[in-house]
């Protein structure tokens, strides 16, 4: 996959983000008219469990990760990831700062161990939009472990296993889930 190849699918994957947050709250799509549905759910709404842009970014960065590894075997994924968790360090200080500024100090920064959750990005209460932080930081820091792991495995056996594992859960949580 070339450099264009792989920003037109990022493309894709950002058109599948704001398709998912248009349309996976019944509130938004009620504002709409829609012409097929299952049951009583528009079709526009099951759709949304289709469109899961983290994962395809996820494996996005992790084709791109792998392919510079590939090529410069002493790739430095902690260097991106300090630079990558010292943005996120800025932008959090801001808006709990903010945050403790116009709510108080009641909710901001909270106890010790919250503002420990929240540094790390184990759990974001303070923002829980930046929830894929800590998967993709354990994604990198283990990504050579994976990636000699996959040259390893017959590509076909790797890939077909993990989209029976993906249909799997996919199905199981639509299902199943909330």
């Amino acid at each position: 996959m070339t450099k264009d190849e792989s920003l037109i699918l990022k493309g894709v994957a950002i058109l599948l983000m704001l398709f998912l947050h248009l349309f996976n709250n019944m509130a938004n799509v009620n504002l709409c008219t829609t012409f097929l549905s299952i049951g009583d759910i528009p079709l526009v709404h099951i759709l949304t469990r289709a469109a899961n842009p983290v994962s395809f970014f996820l494996i996005l960065s992790g084709y791109g990760i792998y392919i510079v590894v590939k090529k410069n075997p002493n790739y430095n994924v902690l260097g991106k990831l300090r630079n990558l968790y010292i943005h996120y360090w800025i932008s959090l200080a801001i808006f709990v700062g903010i945050g403790a500024w116009l709510v108080g100090t009641s909710r901001y920064p909270g106890s010790l161990y919250i503002v420990v959750e929240n540094f790390t990005a184990w759990y974001t209460s303070w923002n829980g939009e930046i929830w894929f932080l800590f998967p993709y930081m354990l994604l990198a820091l283990s990504a050579k472990w994976i990636f000699k792991v996959i040259d390893r495995v017959n590509p076909y056996f790797y890939f077909g296993t993990t989209l029976a594992i993906s249909l799997t859960m996919g199905f199981c949580i639509s299902r199943y889930g909330d």
